[in-house]
Order: C-alpha cells, then sequence, then structure tokens
C-alpha cells in the first residue's frame, strides 16, 4: 500500500472579533516529493481553518486505497476521528449530545467523504517547536511518543516537528497577505483624508506586549460538574467493578494538583498500572463530554477578556491534559482569543515549570499569573512572575501582588501591576 505524509496548520488572527481574518496550510509527502498548498478566508474560525487545511490537502490525492498520515497539533481534529464522535453525531442526525447542531458540519462530511476509501491514521503533535534547544525537544520527542505511540524514532520527530513548523508558516500565508492589504488601504485613506492612522501591529510589535497567564480551572471556568459527571461515567461504563463514584465536590477538592496527584488522590489504593489506564479511559471521555457540555464561564468573562486581549496578550497554563484547554476554547467559543496555552500533559512538569517554557517560546518579557489557588501562586512564584489572586475562584492565597473579586475586576488589576 501506498504512504502519504499529510502536515496541515490552521490560524485565524482576531478570532474572538467579528471581522477576522484565517489561513490554513498543508503539505503532502509521498515517494521524496512534496507538494505545499495554504488559503484562507475573512471571518472564520481556527477551527474551520484546521479542517480547512486537511480538506485542501486530501483533495489533492489523485488516487484512493492510500495509507495516509496525518499530523495535526489541533486537538478537535485528532480527538474526533481518534475518538470516533462523528459517529455519535451521524446517529443523532448531526447533532451534539446537548442536541445542538454540530458546529462545521459541512467541513466534517467533506472530510469523511475525502477519507472513504483511505486507511488513515491521526497523529496530535505539539504546535511551534523550532528544534533549536535539543535538550527540549528530546523531551517533547518522549511526550511525542507517548501520545502517538513508541514506533516513531527521534529523527522521524523531528522530522514532524520541522514539518509542522513548515505548516504552520503557509497557515500564516493568507494572514499575512491580508494584513498587508489591509494596511494599505489604510494607509491610503489616511492619505487622502490627510490624516494619520496608526498601522497594524506585526507579530514582532504584538510578542512585546505584557502577557496575562491563566490557569484555568476555578479562574476561566468551573467544569467540576461536568467533569465529575464525565470521569464518572467512565468509570460506570468501563470499570464497573470500582465502586468510587465522582462528583463536582471531588473535583474541587483536587484543583490545582497534577493530573499523577489527582489520580493518587482519588484511586490511591489502585496500582500504579491501574490508575494509568483508569486515566486514560477518563481523559478520552471528559474531553469528547467537554465540547458539548463546556464549564460554567463566571459573570461577564467575554467581555472583559476581549477587553484583557485589546491591551495584553492571554496564555493559559493548566495542569490539565492535552485536549482540556481546546476542548475550553472551542466549547466556549473563545479560540482564537488565546495566544497560546501550555498544559501537564505537554510537558509532565509542574505548573511553575511549564511557565517557564511558555516564556521562553513565546518570547515573553512582561507576564503576570492569574490563578485562585495558593498552587498556582507558587507556581508563579517558582516563574519569576508576580501573581493575581482570582478570589472569585475556589481557593486562597497569602500577599498576592493583586487581587480581583471578580472577573469584570482583572483589568484592573493587571493594570496596577504593569
Amino acid at each position: 500500500m501506498k504512504t502519504v505524509n499529510i502536515y496541515t496548520d490552521g490560524a485565524c488572527s482576531g478570532n474572538q472579533n467579528e471581522n477576522n481574518t484565517g489561513g490554513w496550510g498543508c503539505i503532502l509527502e509521498f515517494g521524496g516529493r512534496t507538494k505545499e498548498l495554504c488559503g484562507g478566508e475573512v471571518n472564520t474560525t481556527n477551527n474551520r481553518m484546521e479542517l480547512s487545511a486537511l480538506i485542501s490537502a486530501l483533495s489533492a490525492l489523485k488516487e484512493k486505497g492510500l495509507a495516509v498520515n496525518i499530523f495535526s497539533d489541533s486537538s478537535y481534529l485528532v480527538n474526533c476521528f481518534r475518538q470516533k464522535w462523528y459517529v455519535n453525531w451521524q446517529k443523532n442526525g448531526w447533532k451534539n449530545s446537548s442536541k445542538k447542531p454540530v458546529e462545521n458540519r459541512g467541513l466534517w462530511e467533506t472530510l469523511l467523504s475525502l477519507l472513504e476509501g483511505q486507511t488513515a491514521s491521526f497523529y496530535l503533535v505539539k504546535g511551534h517547536l523550532d528544534g533549536k534547544n535539543e535538550e527540549q525537544m528530546k523531551k517533547e520527542y518522549e511526550r511525542f511518543r507517548k501520545h502517538n505511540g513508541p514506533s516513531f524514532n527521534y529523527d522521524e520527530f523531528l522530522k514532524t516537528a520541522e514539518m509542522n513548523w513548515r505548516a504552520d508558516e503557509l497557515a500564516n500565508v493568507f494572514i499575512n497577505e491580508e494584513r498587508a492589504r489591509q494596511n494599505s488601504v489604510q494607509e491610503n485613506s489616511a492619505a487622502e483624508n490627510k490624516e494619520t492612522e496608526p498601522a497594524m501591529k506585526d507579530n514582532t510589535e504584538k510578542a512585546k506586549r505584557p502577557a496575562v497567564i491563566f490557569d484555568l480551572d476555578g479562574t476561566l471556568w468551573d467544569s467540576s460538574i461536568q467533569v465529575g459527571e464525565a470521569w464518572d461515567n467512565a468509570i460506570r461504563e468501563n470499570f464497573p467493578q470500582i465502586p468510587t463514584r465522582i462528583t463536582a465536590d471531588t473535583m474541587k477538592a483536587t484543583m490545582g494538583m497534577t493530573m499523577d496527584n489527582i489520580m493518587m488522590y482519588i484511586f490511591g489504593d489502585r496500582s500504579q498500572e491501574e490508575r494509568d489506564a483508569i486515566l486514560d479511559v477518563m481523559s478520552e471521555y471528559e474531553i469528547s463530554y467537554l465540547y458539548d457540555h463546556p464549564g460554567t464561564l463566571f459573570p461577564e468573562e467575554r467581555q472583559t477578556l476581549r477587553t484583557l486581549a485589546d491591551n495584553y496578550d492571554l496564555f493559559i497554563a493548566s495542569n490539565c491534559q492535552i485536549g482540556y484547554i481546546e476542548a475550553f476554547l472551542a466549547g466556549c467559543g473563545f479560540t482564537g482569543l488565546f495566544r497560546g496555552h501550555i498544559c501537564y500533559g505537554e510537558t509532565l512538569l509542574p505548573k511553575g515549570e511549564s511557565i517557564k517554557i511558555l516564556l521562553r517560546e513565546y518570547g515573553i518579557e512582561k507576564a503576570v499569573m492569574v490563578g485562585d489557588t495558593d498552587k498556582d501562586q507558587e507556581a508563579a512564584v517558582f516563574a519569576g512572575i508576580p501573581f493575581i489572586h482570582a478570589a472569585y475562584g475556589f481557593g486562597s492565597a497569602k500577599d498576592p501582588e493583586g487581587t480581583a473579586d471578580s472577573f469584570e475586576a482583572l483589568p484592573a488589576a493587571v493594570g496596577s501591576i504593569f
């Protein structure tokens, strides 16, 4: 069977705004030859661009009966096919478990049609790996093997990272062209009216903006009920011999812990092997569940985040598994609002270490951490950045540099730091 490797990426600049620009890029590799494709559209979403990238790649294939290896940094895309979300969508008339229409149905149906007659395998990769730090790449390789299986050697992983980096560059071609066009229109308008209007900031200027790094659970949403339901359902369906029941109170009691510590807290009487098996099942169930059953946002959160995004780059750092942050972003309609994110599932490190990686990868010079627990505060101290306590959340903090009693109080709290 002939084998084709496909590397895809999607991007959307200003996804949270009514007027935005999205781009997609893909690379097809077959028999030592490569083909690059890219495109984009205005007023779109990041998820649409991720799907469009793969649609364009599959549409370029000339025959069926191929082994198609698909590499993407989109959990939304990879998990749908790995966990076969589309099966239930089709059975339910393209409605999710909340009885709401599945977003991007037309794109999903096109993908399923293009995949007919192909043998497709999906692999989740970490985006934005430039390969310059060998020690970092070796750590990322181990994480890649954990998520995708041990069959890839180190050189194959390096190539995957390189191709994903290139796909990201391709995804930004249309965005940059559209930005240049808009700049030109603004400059011409300014000249005609004898006015000077500020040009749109480029990526370098934007990178110099201060960063606000958010914890997720208890800071950006309360998903304790939904995660408790997902985990408990997973246990009931897959491990009926285990009497443990998981509730919202269980989840609130473990807020701020790493996944390993959470599993020890709930299943401390089980072996490490059993805990790993349980976690794998619960994690898969949870991510799928959260896309259709998002957690509860805090009052005035949407408008407040948009206000913050006007002046700062927004990031997320969480002690969660891969796919959880993406479920938050997609389920709540925030895809594109945050510039980046990092989690325990990617780094297998404590949050403070993960924040340091985030600061380095994005070249962040000034940052503040917003979190609701003392463990978040410890992570901020470890990373060497100030801490704002989200007092509206679940936990407490001792002598933070700032405090917000409500979500809408965050702009003032952040402003006092910067």
